[in-house]
């Protein structure tokens, strides 16, 4: 992924979204912070259906007033919206640990530190797809393969090898339903992300009595999860379905499946009755 990055020119939010995925969550949660750990993460995201992007733009805002204003004012702005200072100074620890590794294999140049942009890392030629948020998401998609689920209910998710998942409360995308019709938290304790067919990257999966969670999600389009979220099959009796890792098939219009499947290498029969429409 930090090689994608690299070669598509969004390398900064890669190198972080990367090192965020080694680390754990910067988000906090305390006892009676809930309504407010939901509402930063919420103003985070910018509108996106997206925990890796709330958590993208919480460190880069993080980072600039360090930058700009000081450590302080830095730390004072995360313990003014619930974020771990000693995360978010080990996922800063860490980029800059890959960006040095990168330089050392002579795959991107040395860039001062002064000749950067906004603080970017790496040279700015390799960042100026940096805000480009679908090429972000499609690769965050190739980074996280095979974490992919799709709405298959109100509530309940299938992955690659579970029947039944849920969005877990934490989640920016928790409620989503709700949310995206402007209405107030209510409903199932659990909604989904969207309707019926909504592809869902997650970064990880936590079971309990309530059942299989999944956490830090991100809604992303159909050609996104199909393009880079796994590997792809063709339909041996039906011409117009691609499968996804052997599990999730798309169907496609009459006369666009053919484009698709020449990107395709293998051929198998779909196991599923549930399709994505395209």
């Amino acid at each position: 992924m930090v090689l994608l990055g690299a070669i598509f020119k969004c390398l900064d939010p890669i190198l972080i979204l990367a090192s965020i995925e080694s680390t754990r969550t910067f988000f906090l949660r305390p006892p009676g912070t809930l309504d407010m750990a939901n509402q930063v993460k919420d103003n985070m995201s910018l509108g996106l259906p997206s925990d890796h992007y709330a958590a993208l733009n919480a460190f880069r805002e993080w980072r600039f007033i360090k930058n700009e204003k000081g450590r302080q004012p830095a730390n004072d702005f995360a313990f003014s919206n619930l974020m771990h200072v000693g995360a978010l100074q080990m996922i800063e620890k860490t980029s800059l640990q890959m960006l040095e590794m990168l330089v050392e294999w002579d795959l991107v140049r040395d860039i001062p530190v002064s000749m950067r942009y906004n603080h970017e890392l790496g040279d700015p030629e390799l960042n100026i797809n940096s805000d480009v948020q679908p090429l972000v998401l499609a690769l965050l998609a190739s980074g996280l393969a095979p974490n992919l689920a799709v709405q298959t209910g109100p509530v309940l998710l299938q992955t690659g090898t579970d029947p039944k998942a849920l969005i877990h409360p934490s989640s920016v995308n928790s409620g989503g339903n709700f949310k995206q019709l402007g209405l107030p938290r209510k409903g199932p304790r659990y909604p989904g992300a969207g309707p019926p067919g909504t592809l869902v990257l997650f970064s990880s999966k936590t079971a309990s009595s309530g059942g299989i969670f999944l956490r830090d999600t991100t809604v992303i389009g159909p050609m996104t999860g199909l393009m880079f979220a796994g590997k792809l099959q063709n339909s041996v009796d039906q011409a117009n379905v691609v499968t996804v890792d052997e599990w999730l098939p798309f169907k496609f219009e009459s006369g666009v499946c053919p484009q698709v499947r020449e990107l395709t290498r293998s051929v198998q029969t779909v196991r599923t009755p549930f399709y994505v429409s395209i």
